[in-house]
């Protein structure tokens, strides 16, 4: 396992233009981008609002692709492509064939439907999770209810317990005040006393009186609260009862309009479809912005409410503890009178004894009428604290009440909260893809292509090391003018020929393998691949996770159905035949039968490794560009020949260009941040760094030293001396005589 180097981040949409023009991999040298390319730091793209210019002239492209001779490729002219009219660099020339008949569209809409079968089949049983996911609320739902009942029991029996207490302690105060009363009656000098104690009680009464008044405010300030609490409450589950109601119609409406969208992408003009679409993720976007904005108000109005209710809840609280104090300072007030009265009538009696005796008979007289007139002053007094009594006792209850309903209203508020954090929690985890597990693991893919890259050595060295005959003209056209000529059989030739066999078969493998969505629609299916890599790419950008998911899903939808496995055949026959015909003409036509045995078993090893790797939860990603793509840095790319350890030429030499590649450069990217435990996928992986044959590499220079004595020998010796110089250097090493060839060869041309 290689870590990979910081790069940009490979969620970041290529454009579709360059995936048209670069659509042939065996007209031109041109290399391919994969789907989810990255861009450098000034090639970054614009969010797109609505349709761009380029992804319309992709779409045109691909329609006229698709239209053409029915397989996306135009026909070449005579059996070969002109080589001196532009277009050997991948530019496609117009079609010549008239449009396809509507029947044979028909039969290819008819051959999509099983796929949106699947789909639909993978949609219902998420939705039938969704419904389980929901039941299992309502029972906790309910669960929590029967709790709130039993702590409602629970709260009552401890109010009924309380009562009892209180009515005890109410006798005990009445024992204790009879006690009082008997002593009062005893005491002869509370005459002096009367006016003070009157005065007392006028203030006792005005603080009852106001104490009354605050409990019935008290009281209906509470009623208040609770209707205002129900009636929020009421309305927070309507809220979310009617935001349920408005998501599941939202995506109802979401899939008959994406169904009608796709059916409407089969038969009409590719932009107007594209503009639908993103006109329908807008409105869906300001929508789900609107709800969210309409929510956090509704969140902030209920906050502000219930700060404003605890504020006023804190003062009242405060008011009654003030008035509970005042209060218990007058009680200890008169205790204290009573206990000075005391200690002034011991007194009084040590030292007025003789006095009162002498006063007795003045006393007598006036006996009744004081007595008289204190019994209705002590059963006013004891009135009055009976009064006070249960006034205290009263606002005991009262706070306690209103304690209990605080804590209970701070209760319901926190299970509120806890119970939207998880709904919302659950929520989110429906969206997001919780089941994404990878069926392989990084040492099983760095086997597998490093096992695809020594194939394709082995390949070019042991079919081509012999070259019998000249290739046509037509396919030497196609070869890289920058590239020495490879036609003679001298090492350094036949080490170019190696790696241009290299370039065409991983260029192949890597267009019509490595970069569409699914290989296994072919190339009939071009549109419904671009169809499915867009979406892709619109679902990665919004969420990684979700992405995933869906590419699992998809992919092993269509890699399990039951025509799955001929489907994988057809395709790599199709491949294997690509390949094949271009290579014909550089192979021994006495060997054609192993050769296509070996280009069979790497189309296999290819077809079947990559079929694993794009239902892995992590993206693996294939990148074949063209020599002279911007924005692609060829320091991390292996130079073809050359050992690890380091290279012949330098990097920094601005000369040195990129002729042409020999296998494509293949990542995975790191793990999402959810899953950031795995330590294994935690960072990037490079499962092969690619290889890249510059102009200065040691195989190029060898062969152009030896053009440069050939021609200088040549010029010598004759014309005719290089040739059989090379053939019979080529029939010392042991290989056959080859036919002489009638024309010349292609580095004396």
């Amino acid at each position: 396992m290689h870590p990979m180097p910081p790069m940009p981040p490979p969620s970041t949409a290529p454009s579709v233009a360059s995936y048209a023009t670069a659509y042939s991999p065996v007209m031109t040298t041109a290399g391919f981008m994969p789907q989810y390319a990255f861009y450098p730091p000034g090639m970054q793209p614009t969010p797109r609002s609505s349709m761009e210019p380029n992804t319309a002239t992709a779409f045109q492209h691909l329609r006229d692709l698709t239209y053409a001779n029915g397989n996306g490729f135009f026909a070449p002219q005579n059996g070969h492509h002109n080589g001196h009219n532009g277009h050997h660099k991948g530019m496609m020339s117009p079609p010549e064939h008239p449009v396809e008949e509507p029947i044979e569209l028909l039969q290819r809409i008819q051959d999509a439907i099983p796929d949106i079968n699947r789909l639909l089949s993978s949609y219902r049983n998420t939705k039938s999770k969704l419904q389980a996911r929901e039941a299992e609320f309502q029972q906790m739902k309910t669960q929590h209810e029967q709790d709130l009942m039993h702590k409602d029991f629970y709260i009552e029996a401890l109010q009924t317990q309380m009562r009892k207490t209180a009515n005890e302690a109410a006798e005990e105060s009445t024992k204790l005040k009879n006690t009082i009363n008997e002593l009062r009656m005893e005491l002869g000098n509370l005459d002096e006393k009367r006016k003070d104690l009157e005065e007392k009680l006028e203030d006792s009464e005005k603080s009852n009186e106001e104490l009354t008044q605050n409990k019935h405010d008290l009281e209906e300030e509470v009623r208040t609260l609770n209707t205002d609490m129900k009636e929020a409450q009421e309305a927070h589950e309507k809220e979310c009862e009617r935001r349920e109601q408005e998501k599941v119609d939202a995506l109802a409406t979401q899939k008959r309009e994406m169904t009608e969208s796709f059916e409407e992408i089969k038969a009409e003009d590719e932009k107007a479809a594209a503009e639908a679409l993103a006109a329908r993720e807008k409105e869906l976007l300001d929508q789900q912005e609107a709800m969210k904005n309409d929510y956090e108000d509704q969140k902030r109005q209920m906050q502000e409410a219930h700060d404003t209710l605890q504020s006023n809840f804190d003062d009242k609280v405060n008011e009654l503890e003030s008035t509970k104090t005042d209060l218990e300072n007058k009680h200890k007030e008169l205790e204290e009178t009573r206990v000075q009265h005391a200690c002034e009538v011991e007194l009084l009696n040590n030292t007025h004894a003789d006095h009162v005796a002498d006063m007795e008979r003045h006393w007598a007289d006036e006996r009744g009428e004081l007595e008289q007139r204190i019994t209705d002053k002590c059963d006013e007094l004891a009135h009055c604290e009976r009064e006070k009594q249960k006034v205290e006792e009263d606002n005991v209850v009262k706070e306690q009440q209103l304690q209990a309903a605080s804590d209970g209203m701070r209760l319901t508020i926190d299970n509120l909260g806890k119970d939207c954090d998880r709904l919302r929690k659950t929520l989110h985890s429906l969206g997001e893809a919780t089941d994404l597990k990878s069926t392989k693991g990084d040492p099983f893919f760095l086997d597998c292509f490093a096992q695809l890259s020594r194939l394709i050595v082995s390949l070019s060295k042991e079919h081509f090391a012999y070259l019998p005959i000249d290739p046509p003209k037509d396919v030497l056209s196609k070869i890289p003018q920058e590239l020495p000529s490879f036609l003679d059989n001298t090492p350094a030739s036949r080490e170019l020929r190696s790696a241009y066999v290299q370039h065409i078969i991983s260029k192949t493998l890597t267009y019509r393998i490595f970069h569409p969505f699914l290989f296994t629609l072919g190339k009939r299916y071009g549109k419904a691949d671009t169809f499915f890599q867009m979406l892709s790419m619109d679902i990665r950008r919004k969420s990684v996770r979700r992405e995933a998911f869906w590419r699992q899903q998809t992919l092993k939808a269509a890699y399990t159905t039951s025509d799955a496995k001929q489907s994988i055949n057809v395709v790599a026959a199709v491949i294997v035949d690509e390949i094949i015909d271009h290579l014909k003409h550089f192979a021994d036509p006495k060997h054609m039968d192993t050769l296509h045995t070996s280009v069979r078993k790497i189309v296999k090893l290819a077809a079947e490794t990559w079929r694993l790797a794009r239902v892995e939860r992590e993206l693996i990603m294939a990148s074949f560009p063209a020599p002279d793509s911007e924005g692609t840095s060829n320091e991390i790319w292996e130079e073809y020949g050359t050992p690890k350890e380091g290279c012949v030429g330098s990097k920094e030499d601005p000369t040195r260009h990129v002729i042409l590649r020999t296998f494509p450069r293949i990542i995975r990217e790191a793990a999402h941040e959810d899953f950031a435990e795995d330590e294994e996928k935690a960072l990037a992986c490079t499962y092969t760094q690619g290889s890249v044959l510059y102009s200065d590499s040691p195989v190029v220079m060898a062969r152009r030293q030896e053009l440069a004595r050939r021609s200088t020998d040549s010029l010598v010796g004759g014309e005719e001396r290089p040739r059989s110089e090379s053939r019979g250097s080529s029939r010392s090493d042991g290989k056959p005589n080859s036919p002489r060839r009638g024309k010349a060869s292609f580095d004396t041309v």
